[in-house]
């Protein structure tokens, strides 16, 4: 298996856990949308707000350390965020995972 299949595959993991883990995306009065338009890793955080955030969202541990990181060593890139602060909302980090997969596509 090359490195791009092994990506491939661990997008569509992150993809599959998704699914299994019910989100309304479109509701924003929670706190976890504050900053639906900007970088968490941008703004301030607690740190130990993370362990909650993952436990209530358990497929970001998936992507953050399954997929985004491996984009991130493999495209050797600083921007990609690595999303293991949980700062941003969900359906930040599916973009960034939906961004991730047309790069691969495209190599």
């Amino acid at each position: 298996m090359t490195e791009r299949e092994t990506l491939q595959e661990l997008i569509g993991l992150a993809y599959d856990l998704q699914e299994e883990v019910f989100i309304d995306f479109t509701d924003k009065t929670t706190e976890k949308y504050d900053r639906e338009n900007t970088l968490g890793c941008m703004e301030d955080y607690e740190v130990k707000d993370m362990d909650k955030y993952l436990e209530e969202y358990p497929f970001l541990k998936a992507i953050s350390y399954g997929v985004l990181y491996s984009l991130q060593k493999y495209y050797n890139s600083e921007w990609l965020c690595a999303g293991w602060c949980g700062c941003c909302p969900p359906d930040r980090l599916v973009i960034l995972l939906e961004q991730a997969k047309e790069s691969i596509d495209e190599v």
